[in-house]
């Protein structure tokens, strides 16, 4: 109205408003909005406000930058001619360091390291994260949270005697923690405080509620473990865990296959299986005439003692088996099997196999390594995985109708007529893992916590039956079907959903929506709004994780970034062993105290065959326990991203790191062929695209100063050859002999014939190379790097023992002692080159020693090379004994070593190299 002055408005707000709003309005002060502010949003809230204004501050500087960047001239600059790549590699280290070994390391020792786990929830912490100390008293002041009466009272039920002790902490009786919580005491005051995660040490600080944190033991998550009387974790077969399940929804089918010269492989398949042939009574196993639950399939061609080392492996101890059943069925109190009898026996796996041919038996022909097994491979042999378009369902129609009824897909949800598919227990189908039918995600809980967030959990426990690859697997099953759910969205066509529509839609219910898409299914053409609004909808979903469809979703991000900064700036490849570290026996026996293996000398046999028993554990662990190598992984990652390449995962920004300053990355994470985890990365660094523009400029010192920035900035960052370590070359120059001491540099030179070279990389013809593509200067002989380098070995061995080299020692410098260097052409085949048969032998005790060396090195030197304490305390100055070791407190020796243990690529390739 133009005659609604603002005198009019302000008498229709004096009106409105009494004196006291209205002072209220006018006198608002900052103060005021504060503390309205404050208790509006919790401290979390506020956090997590801050955080995002800072991001987008930071998002705002670098689009300037880019734009900067994306706008100017290429002519030349002031700043082109002052480009700087800056690195920090000491101070990156350090921090590396920190987070991965002093959070580890046991108070009061340099040589002993313990994962931490939070005493609350019992999840281990890795990582970045930080370790918060709680003490005594404060658990104390809350133990209505954490309370066994609290617990009973809350579930109407006594907790079995000795889940109880599994969650007893000494000091802190009555109450549900974990006991393989780190431990610490304060020296001067006698306070006692133990290791808690982030998230549960927060939750410890709001005492007006009397509910545990979300995570925690006392939550409903007092799961507990097999009791180590009855058997141990490590000695529990996968067939024994496929015969212990009271109901499987899957069919398990263990496939071995080998040949000569190569280990036994292993792959689990589970096929989806219709419950009401099965039961839940594993007497119902033994009648006559049922199925057999567990096949064992020995395909393709094997030698016949990898057969008969097939069939031991798929026959357990009878006694151990029968004993662990009966534990499940009369003392765990497992709700699965209340109401079955004991087993007279124990059912046995079926072992399947052709006859023996010709065409599948191999004759035998390397023992060591074909009687060993490969880490298995765990597969799910389902074609119902969740898609864009229909979810887990066969329709979009049932996709549809799922999200509108909030029904989110269970284990299984197509492929037969399931046995209360709707009440499937996952505790019921690993009874290993729930031994005590107790920490289930469908239990109802105190605090409410999410499906998705129990599988997490599961994921992060300290306990080892959750690490085991059979569960890993129907767990990353059901997580991605759920979360592949739970991020669905329901679209409308707009023109086809006008005003008209939506009123009748808001009169709808789930039983009109259900009889027209039964009609749909059917081929008849259903009427009615509820058939109208079913042609207009449509519903999709997130892809599963390692489908094609996701791959293609993160291509797209991936082609943003690079549209966005331009091309990367590096591509970095991460590859840990998960064999040669004590990472993964840390994250298996989370809570265990691990002490640093010893140094020895080569020839010590004893020493050798310690080396040897601590290299088949960690094999051991790395089979067992894919979970603690996934962990493991994900450790190290979360410190390459934030130390090393300095990134914060908080701000979304970066800092100088090792690499330079991160603008942004691009990680891929990869699954090889020896069943270890690697990342490929993608990373952009800031004023790289400077100087690689700068290289093509038009003024001729600018190109110059561009190109000695790009070498430096290269050579500071990557390292592809060893140092040059010194050698003793025993030169043959005429009829005598002369023992050469210098470095590689000036003893060898590369092949004048560079067909050499070419025949070195090729299939057959590496096999008479043999890597040999070095030259003595004088006498001419060839030698191949690792040649060299056991030369090198030898000679700081003998430095440290007998400086002066003694007659009739000559052989020793050629080799390190016992070792033959060459391969030998009249033993059996295993490679075939120019109608020549080729071994190689490989000396084990050299290996396992070398790995003992490398598992060492992080922590016997810190950022600036010197020797830690942990490498003093093993080498002291004055120890007598240890003359013949002493060498290893060298850095240039043990860096070299580390390069030959993981950077030296074998001259006789592998068949992925092809």
């Amino acid at each position: 109205d133009a005659t609604y002055s603002p005198a009019k408005r302000k008498l229709q707000h004096d009106a409105t408003y009494s004196p006291a709003q209205r002072k209220r309005y006018y006198y608002y002060n900052p103060a005021e909005r504060n503390l309205q502010h404050k208790a509006t949003y919790s401290p979390a809230q506020r956090k997590l406000e801050y955080i995002q204004q800072k991001s987008a501050s930071a998002q705002k500087v670098r689009n300037e930058q880019f734009c900067n960047r994306s706008t100017r001239s290429t002519s030349t600059t002031s700043n082109q001619a002052d480009i700087k790549l800056p690195i920090e590699i000491r101070e990156s280290l350090k921090h590396a360091i920190k987070c991965d070994q002093k959070s580890m390391q046991v108070e009061g020792r340099v040589d002993a390291f313990c994962l931490p786990v939070c005493l609350i929830c019992d999840r281990v912490i890795y990582g970045c994260e930080t370790v918060h100390k709680v003490d005594k008293e404060a658990v104390m002041a809350t133990k209505s949270k954490f309370s066994i009466e609290e617990y009973n009272s809350f579930y109407d039920m006594e907790l079995h005697e000795e889940l109880i002790k599994q969650y007893e902490v000494e000091g802190l009786e009555g109450l549900l923690l974990s006991p393989r919580a780190t431990k610490t005491t304060n020296a001067s005051t006698g306070d006692v405080h133990y290791s808690t995660c982030y998230n549960c040490y927060n939750s410890m600080k709001a005492k007006e509620s009397n509910n545990p944190p979300k995570h925690a033991i006392a939550n409903g998550f007092a799961i507990g473990q097999v009791p180590t009387r009855i058997l141990k974790n490590d000695d529990i077969t996968e067939e024994m865990c496929a015969l212990l399940a009271p109901i499987r929804p899957y069919a398990y089918l263990f496939a071995y296959s080998a040949e000569a010269h190569k280990s036994i492989k292993g792959h689990y398949s589970f096929f989806e299986m219709d419950l009401t042939h099965t039961g839940s009574v594993m007497n119902h196993f033994l009648k006559i005439g049922s199925n057999p639950m567990v096949y064992v399939v020995l395909n393709g061609r094997m030698t016949p003692k990898q057969k008969e080392k097939v069939r031991e492996r798929a026959e357990f101890d009878i006694s151990k088996m029968m004993q662990l059943m009966d534990w499940f069925v009369t003392e765990s109190g497992h709700p699965a099997y209340a109401n079955v009898t004991r087993p007279s026996e124990c059912p046995r796996p079926v072992v399947m196999e052709d006859k023996e041919n010709a065409n599948n038996t191999d004759n035998e022909m390397n023992p060591e390594v074909e009687l060993t097994f490969a880490a298995p491979s765990y597969h799910f042999a389902s074609n119902h995985e969740p898609n864009e378009d229909t979810g887990v369902y066969e329709t979009n129609q049932q996709f549809v109708s799922s999200m509108l009824d909030r029904t989110m897909p269970t284990l299984l949800v197509s492929g037969g007529e399931y046995a209360n598919l709707k009440e499937l227990e996952l505790e019921n189908v690993t009874p290993l893992q729930f031994p005590f039918g107790q920490g289930g995600p469908k239990q109802s809980r105190r605090t409410r916590i999410s499906f998705l967030e129990c599988f997490k959990l599961y994921g992060r426990l300290s306990l080892k039956q959750f690490m085991r690859a059979d569960f890993l697997l129907i767990l990353n099953h059901m997580h991605g079907r759920l979360r592949s759910f739970n991020k669905a969205i329901i679209k409308c066509k707009s023109q086809n959903c006008g005003t008209t529509l939506a009123e009748k839609i808001s009169t709808l219910d789930i039983n009109d929506l259900n009889r027209a898409m039964i009609s749909i299914q059917t081929g008849q053409d259903p009427k009615g709004t509820a058939a109208e609004y079913i042609k207009t909808i449509k519903a999709s979903c997130e892809p599963i994780g390692h489908s094609a469809e996701a791959a293609k979703k993160n291509r797209k991000r991936h082609f943003g970034l690079c549209d966005y900064f331009g091309e990367s700036s590096l591509f970095v490849t991460t590859t840990p062993c998960d064999e040669s570290t004590l990472r993964v026996g840390l994250f298996v026996n989370a809570g265990e105290e691990q002490v640093l293996p010893p140094l020895g000398d080569l020839d010590d046999k004893e020493h050798n065959y310690r080396c040897r028993l601590h290299f088949d554990l960690r094999k051991k662990y790395r089979s067992l326990y894919p979970g603690a190598c996934s962990l493991v992984y994900q450790h190290l990652m979360q410190i390459v991203t934030e130390c090393l390449i300095g990134w914060n995962t908080k701000t979304q920004t970066g800092r100088v790191g090792v690499l330079g300053k991160p603008l942004a990355w691009s990680r891929t994470d990869e699954e090889q062929a020896r069943k270890t985890l690697h990342a490929h990365w993608q990373i952009w660094i800031e004023y790289f695209n400077d100087c690689r523009e700068a290289l093509f400029s038009h003024d001729e010192e600018e190109r110059k100063k561009a190109r000695d920035t790009f070498i430096q900035y290269v050579d500071s960052v990557i390292s592809a050859s060893y140092p040059d370590y010194t050698v003793a070359h025993v030169c043959e120059v005429g009829n005598g002999k002369e023992i050469r001491t210098q470095p590689v540099s000036d003893l060898f030179k590369e092949c004048e014939d560079k067909n050499v070279l070419r025949k070195a990389r090729h299939k057959d013809h590496c096999l008479i190379i043999n890597g040999k593509f070095l030259n003595c200067k004088e006498c001419r002989k060839a030698f191949s790097p690792r040649q060299c380098m056991e030369m090198a070995i030898a000679n700081w061995r003998r430095n440290a023992t007998h400086p002066q080299m003694k007659e009739g020692e000559e052989e020793l410098q050629q080799g390190m002692k016992g070792e033959n260097n060459d391969y030998d052409q009249d033993e059996e085949e295993t490679h075939t080159a120019s109608k020549k048969k080729y071994t190689r032998r490989e000396n084990m005790e050299q290996k396992v020693w070398l790995d003992r060396i490398t598992i060492r090195h992080p922590y016997d030197f810190d950022e600036e090379g010197m020797p830690s304490e942990a490498l003093k305390a093993e080498i002291p100055d004055d120890g007598s004994n240890n003359a013949d070791i002493a060498w290893l407190k060298e850095m240039q020796a043990r860096s070299t070593l580390l390069h030959y243990r993981f950077d030296e690529h074998d001259e006789w390739h592998r068949t992925t190299c092809f």
